[in-house]
């Protein structure tokens, strides 16, 4: 067989797409451990593959023309290349990852049409005779079964590049979209690019030519989609729009269903206390929930975000009106009940039992358990209440849990509601402060809550993304750049549209998105799709230690971007010469350090693009956090008085002389606001274990012995004199005199110091103790 007819015929192990690459590096398996004699090679593929199947001359000679192996038939040699090694392993490695670009990318070079039948399913969802049509037309091959169309999309479907509907159309996945978008730049349009034009609804011409199909039909039907292209394939956030469903459930005393929902509605425990969700990720897991057999709610029709739940009982009315976050299936231990419904509010019930069945007609509520009372046939309810909103609205008394609420996403109001006002009007926002102020927590926390609490989206479908900037950090890795892609070519581009389009120029470089283009190009794809009369979704970067990068560096010619006002406009990339633009639902959370007072050394032009919101240390974050935690400032004061020896004094101490060394901190000249010292460092989240393994105060000791002594050792590394005299000043003694060490105290000793430590310097922070 011809070199041109093995590149026509893709026969290389025909068989189902699952098996495909598992036969192919069975093969090359076999290569590494019995190479190079090919006899032998062939003998024990046959041996270990379990079968009569023998290694066709065929299957080798395509192997080596895709560049994975080498041989040498003079001498019945064979080997595997540096490519054959790379697939080889990245099939034996335990981190499901996708196929190899560089394996995709030879298949693409290699076999005729390959790259063509990319190029036609990224436009419309085609079936397998299209696919051998395309080729037909293209290359003249005069195809006449389907065979060579379907080995093709067979291996699309292997390296999940492609996927088939229930009517047999392959369409592209969101990977094989990113592959040819890829490919597109760094081997020049595919032979397909002049056939697929626009036309009428997806049809293929009498010339053979491949016409566009318009909106994709393998969207998701709940998505409510405008303007919607083949290319989204991502996991958009919509929720279907329909009307709000209301069902009432009995909550009966027979089958302990009311103490089942006293355990979970009916107090303050929420699903986190339970177990971790099972199926499903959520941004927050502190949700009420109830839990039941599948087949009640087979009785009203699924539930979704929106929909209410009025939870009535026998003797005391309706209960409560809960709205639906979402619902999941699977087993948790406190049930034997296999549906979970999430509720993202629960409020006191508000209406009356006898008034609602006296619209319903109800002697008593239906013994079904569940029933729907927003349905047509039960329309007398709109003769009191202009529509089912309004009577959801009129059925809320006191809210008594919100999944929403800041408490539960440890956020302030007060800052969350800045920081929210501060995004609308910028767009982006720098989160400034000392080490341990909780910017990194509070920035993803926030962008969790603002993205999640939009109320016509899903709550599991995450439009959060963090990424943490560096000395090594680069523009190529933001926005995009050219990097090694793998491969046995030596020569590389030189960065020319000629050179790139040059499939002779086996390059191993190609062009790549970086974090922000990425994440753009899906929050682009959801501004584009989403359904009139909607707030487009939200999408939220965190860049965490955005000064530990070249900012100006990294950021490159997108800067004006930033910008509200430019928002929407396009500038050409340096890189690849292609149009880029930041979406208006785009916004930015960005953290810094400001002991290195690196605030005011960044670049000018940035910094005006970015509000500037700063985190001090948060004192009352800690008093009451847990129950070691003293309540309040002055329990804390009573506490460091008394005669108490225990883990709860020291921490009360700890926590009143972190708040003194951050104000000495800040009257020394050379250091200021910017080198205190966080809360962080003392929240029990961090350093309190359950284990009891170690007991509290030795965990507390080693905060301060190992983290906080030797950070202030490190301000005063030039004269520690001064941190004897400026912060330490009383009886106390942290530092060893003469030497000027900081010492490494015993828990009993460092308790007995933070004692006094406090006790003279109480004038520090306006309290007075009271000593017994």
């Amino acid at each position: 067989m011809s070199s041109s007819e093995q590149r026509t015929k893709l026969t290389l192990f025909s068989s189902t797409s699952t098996g495909k690459l598992k036969k192919t590096t069975q093969v090359l398996h076999c290569i590494r451990e019995y190479g190079p004699d090919l006899s032998e090679v062939k003998e024990r593929y046959q041996r270990e593959s379990g079968t009569n199947t023998k290694l066709a001359g065929t299957w080798i000679e395509q192997l080596q023309e895709l560049g994975v192996v080498s041989t040498d038939y003079s001498v019945e040699r064979i080997r595997l290349t540096d490519q054959g090694v790379d697939i080889l392993e990245w099939r034996n490695s335990p981190s499901k990852e996708p196929v190899p670009l560089s394996m995709v990318r030879a298949f693409a070079e290699t076999y005729v049409g390959f790259y063509d039948t990319i190029a036609l399913l990224s436009v419309i969802p085609a079936r397998v005779s299209q696919v051998k049509e395309l080729l037909n037309t293209l290359y003249d091959l005069n195809l006449e079964s389907n065979t060579q169309a379907k080995q093709r999309v067979g291996w699309l479907l292997s390296m999940d590049l492609a996927k088939r509907n229930s009517g047999h159309e392959y369409s592209l996945t969101e990977r094989g979209h990113d592959v040819y978008e890829d490919f597109q730049t760094e081997i020049g349009p595919p032979e397909a690019s002049s056939l697929l034009v626009p036309g009428e609804a997806g049809q293929s011409s009498t010339t053979g030519e491949v016409v566009d199909s318009g909106p994709t039909t393998n969207a998701d039907p709940k998505s409510g989609t405008r303007n919607s292209t083949p290319d989204e394939t991502i996991d958009l956030p919509f929720l279907e729009d329909r009307p709000r469903k209301v069902v009432s459930i009995h909550v009966a005393k027979s089958d302990g269903t009311d103490e089942r929902y006293e355990r979970t509605v009916g107090t303050d425990v929420t699903i986190d206390a339970a177990e971790p969700l099972p199926h499903k990720e959520y941004q927050n897991k502190a949700v009420r929930y109830w839990s039941c057999d599948p087949k009640r709610e087979e009785q009203v029709g699924d539930l979704g975000r929106g929909d209410v739940v009025l939870f009535h009982h026998h003797d005391e009315g309706y209960l409560s009106s809960a709205t639906v976050l979402d619902t999941f299936r699977g087993k948790m231990q406190d049930t034997e009940h296999e549906l979970h419904v999430l509720f993202e509010e629960v409020c006191e019930a508000a209406v009356e039992r006898d008034d609602l069945f006296e619209v319903y007609g109800w002697r008593s509520h239906p013994t079904s358990h569940w029933a729907r009372i927003d349905q047509k046939d039960n329309a007398a309810i709109l003769d009191q209440y202009e529509s089912i909103d309004e009577f959801i609205s009129d059925t809320k008394g006191t809210v008594q849990f919100n999944y929403w609420s800041y408490q539960n996403w440890s956020i302030k109001q007060d800052f969350a509601r800045q920081l929210s006002r501060q995004l609308q009007r910028k767009g982006q926002v720098i989160l400034y402060g000392p080490p341990g102020t909780g910017k990194t927590f509070v920035g993803e926390a926030f962008a969790k809550w603002w993205t999640g609490k939009q109320t016509e989206t899903n709550p599991t479908t995450y439009q959060t993304e963090s990424v943490t900037f560096h000395p090594a950090f680069s523009y190529e890795d933001f926005i995009e750049g050219y990097s090694v892609i793998g491969g046995d070519n030596e020569e590389p581009t030189n960065g020319t549209d000629e050179a790139r389009s040059d499939t002779s120029v086996k390059s191993p470089y190609g062009l790549k998105r970086g974090v922000f283009k990425q994440f753009c190009r899906t929050a682009s794809r959801a501004l584009d799709a989403t359904p009139d009369g909607r707030l487009p979704p939200r999408y939220v970067l965190v860049i965490d230690e955005l000064n530990r990068g070249n900012v100006p560096q990294i950021f490159g010619e997108i800067i004006t971007l930033l910008e509200k006002d430019k928002r929407g406009s396009n500038r050409q990339l340096s890189q690849s010469g292609q149009e880029f633009e930041v979406p208006e639902n785009v916004y930015i959370i960005a953290t810094m350090n400001t002991a290195d007072q690196s605030i005011s050394k960044l670049d000018a032009a940035l910094r005006r693009r970015f509000a500037a919101m700063s985190l001090a240390p948060e004192y009352d974050t800690l008093y009451d956090s847990i129950e070691e935690f003293p309540d309040n400032k002055q329990d804390a004061a009573e506490l460091v008085g008394s005669s108490r020896n225990d883990a709860e004094a020291m921490i009360a101490a700890s926590v009143l002389a972190l708040e003194i060394i951050n104000k000495k901190i800040t009257a020394v000249r050379g250091l200021g606001k910017g080198k205190r010292i966080g809360h962080a460092y003392l929240h029990p989240d961090v350093w309190m274990t359950s284990n009891g393994d170690t007991s509290t105060d030795t965990e507390l000791a080693d905060v301060w012995r190992y983290d906080i002594l030797p950070l202030l050792e490190e301000y005063f590394f030039d004269d520690l004199e001064q941190l004897e005299q400026r912060v330490f000043e009383g009886d106390a003694e942290f530092v060893k005199e003469g030497t000027n060490d900081v010492l490494k105290l015993t828990p009993s000793d460092l308790k007995e110091n933070l004692r006094m430590f406090v006790m003279d310097n109480q004038h520090e922070i306006d309290i007075e103790f009271e000593t017994e």
